[in-house]
């Protein structure tokens, strides 16, 4: 989220900020992407779909429509994906606010990238990934290469 830095809190181990009045938790050690979770997913998919922010509430019955979950259990594992820099959030009346920090496609690319770095030949690695491509996926890395300066012809 693009926002001016409000204010740092100072201490070592703290590396919070606040953008525009929501909280961003610097997130974990760096390293690889880990895949989310199941119940990490489905919050994520809620307030990737919804493209605004959300409380745990609002999260909680939509998840609640397709199986049972408590309020408790959401709330805490939404302060996890705050705390690993997953999520911003702000306050409104009592209620936390939580947005994504990174959008579903960021999240996807990560994760490529990591399962590319997993191979000791990347070139090769990714030679194989692309031969399971459809024309259409083709296409579309033709023109994000072309796009982003990497390639001369099609």
């Amino acid at each position: 989220m693009a926002g001016v830095l409000v204010r740092i809190r100072l201490a070592a181990t703290d590396r919070t900020a606040v953008y525009h009045g929501l909280t961003y938790n610097g997130g974990g050690k760096g390293g690889l992407m880990r895949r989310l979770g199941e119940l990490e997913a489905e919050i994520m998919d809620c307030l990737w779909r919804w493209n605004r922010p959300a409380t745990v509430r609002e999260v909680v019955d939509d998840i609640n429509e397709r199986r049972p979950v408590a309020y408790t259990t959401v709330m805490t594992v939404a302060t996890i994906l705050f705390n690993k820099g997953w999520l911003l959030r702000g306050k409104q009346g009592r209620a936390w606010l939580y947005t994504p920090v990174r959008s579903r496609e960021a999240y996807s690319a990560a994760l490529m990238e990591d399962a590319l770095g997993a191979s000791e030949d990347r070139p090769v690695a990714l030679a194989h990934f692309v031969e399971r491509m459809s024309e259409e996926e083709v296409a579309a890395l033709r023109k994000a290469l072309r796009t982003n300066g990497r390639q001369t012809k099609a």
